[in-house]
């Protein structure tokens, strides 16, 4: 008796008649189908992505810088792309310097220093007793600098020490040789014992049109350690603050 045993070929797929498909051994001609049409699919994909990021109108909106994207929410820029606040001060032993630099961190905006052509004795006492002379001449000694452009200013934040009872007459020149008009003024003094004085009202008498805050009075001997002073006066007169650092 015998037995008869059946053996199992993979036979080759044989082409439609009329195809130009040759087929390839071992290869399913469904599968290599298949695969074609996913890469397909991944090309027109990869097409339809990059015609949209290069698009020239997606490209210029991407790529549009801070101001123009500023200017299309409705908010302009500030003029000369700041925030339109001077920190303008006169300072003889640094007590000023140091006050209106802890302010300008503080608010940002630009920092420009009043000096006179002809410098004061580096003594406090020798400098004083020059300025008391000017004081009672009326003397405006002519800036070693000016600030250029005044309009691109809303807020003028002015330092100076206390003389005789009022700032050094450079400071004075500053005012009268610097258009103040329609801007606010915040001054700020460092002193010995006499506070402002009456600084404010001096201030107010000579700026026309502009519009005097009350001002900051900080002891010469503490000025550099009146930070949270000096952030809570400006705070309370509605100068806008940069975050702490």
């Amino acid at each position: 008796m015998s037995t008869s045993r059946t053996s199992f070929h993979a036979t080759e797929p044989v082409p439609a008649p009329g195809s130009d498909q040759v087929p390839v051994p071992g290869r399913d001609p469904a599968s290599a189908s298949g695969r074609g049409s996913f890469t397909g699919l991944v090309l027109t994909l990869a097409m339809a992505v990059a015609a949209l990021l290069f698009h020239p109108a997606a490209f210029a909106q991407q790529a549009a810088p801070p101001q123009a994207a500023a200017a299309q929410d409705g908010s302009p820029p500030s003029p000369g792309g700041g925030n339109g606040i001077l920190v303008a001060y006169f300072s003889h032993e640094g007590h000023t310097r140091a006050l209106a630099e802890i302010i300008h961190a503080a608010v940002g905006g630009d920092l420009f220093e009043i000096r006179a052509v002809k410098s004061y004795p580096l003594d406090h006492e020798q400098a004083v007793s020059i300025g008391k002379d000017e004081q009672a001449a009326q003397i405006r000694p002519a800036l070693a600098a000016n600030v250029p452009d005044m309009s691109k200013y809303s807020t003028v934040i002015l330092g100076y020490p206390i003389w005789w009872g009022d700032p050094p007459m450079a400071v004075y020149t500053f005012v009268e040789t610097h258009d103040l008009g329609g801007k606010t003024v915040a001054p700020f003094c460092t002193h010995g014992g006499s506070g402002l004085s009456r600084t404010v009202q001096s201030l107010q008498e000579k700026i026309s049109g502009g519009k005097v805050l009350p001002g900051l009075a900080v002891r010469s001997n503490s000025a550099d350690s009146s930070g949270d002073e000096a952030r809570e006066w400006l705070q309370k007169s509605g100068i806008p603050l940069l975050p702490r650092q």
